[in-house]
């Protein structure tokens, strides 16, 4: 009962029902912790913990978030010990730099998520490209971009882009690849390249309607084709000044 309440708890976050959320994932919480014990090392405890973590993530409480995402960090290195690579750990210090970048505590953000990369890459070597790694390099794409370190946050997306081209066949790679699309031609965009900010945006456009269709309303596909007439009007502009 308490994986169900878990797995409740992990659904209504997707849905962004934060309230149920929460009700499920500490229900399923207290029904573990009387089972396994208050203070028991176990997975599905981790599990639960990091739920509570993305449900607060999703509120904006974010010293909640990081309270949540620090305990599990904690038992999966008690569980697996501190020189194991694990992919639950890895994750756990991903999640850990994406509320740091959140809270503007850049430094902190781009400790975990090394920590997490250097896992991945020790756990994966000479194995074909994992979303997660992708993951890694999207929220150091994010902690760049937030500092406007413009150009090693594009630098990070194209990593990003690189892994889910090449995974492309695969459902996950795809529903993030038009956020990744976009964020590059934002970068360019700031970078004030605005014939590749164009190209990027219509291919982020492209690829929204693709993945929620043609006619969506979906608000990826109107901030998209904002994008790509903001950049083209500026892109006019542009050189309408270097013609003078």
């Amino acid at each position: 009962i308490a994986l169900l309440l878990s797995n409740l708890g992990y659904l209504y976050n997707w849905k962004t029902d934060y309230d149920l959320a929460e009700e499920y994932s500490k229900k399923a919480l207290d029904m573990l912790r009387r089972v396994l014990g208050e203070n028991s090392a176990h997975e599905d405890i981790c599990r639960t913990l990091r739920n509570l973590g993305d449900t607060y993530h999703g509120r904006g409480v974010l010293d909640k978030a990081v309270d949540y995402y620090i305990k599990p960090v904690r038992m999966l290195i008690d569980l697996h010990g501190a020189d194991t690579d694990h992919r639950d750990i890895a994750d756990a210090y991903t999640r850990l730099g994406r509320i740091c970048i959140l809270c503007e505590q850049h430094e902190q953000a781009d400790h975990h998520l090394k920590t997490a990369l250097d896992m991945y890459n020790r756990m994966y070597s000479g194995t074909e490209p994992k979303i997660e790694v992708a993951a890694v390099f999207r929220e150091f794409g994010r902690n760049h971009f937030s500092k406007g370190d413009f150009k090693k946050a594009l630098s990070h997306y194209h990593q990003e882009l690189d892994i889910y081209r090449k995974i492309s066949t695969k459902v996950e790679s795809s529903l993030n690849l038009g956020a990744t699309l976009f964020q590059i031609g934002v970068c360019y965009q700031q970078l004030e390249d605005y014939e590749a900010a164009e190209q990027y945006s219509i291919q982020a456009l492209s690829e929204y309607r693709r993945v929620y269709g043609e006619d969506s309303p979906h608000k990826d596909i109107k901030q998209a084709a904002a994008t790509v007439e903001e950049v083209k009007q500026q892109s006019k502009l542009k050189t309408c000044a270097d013609d003078q």
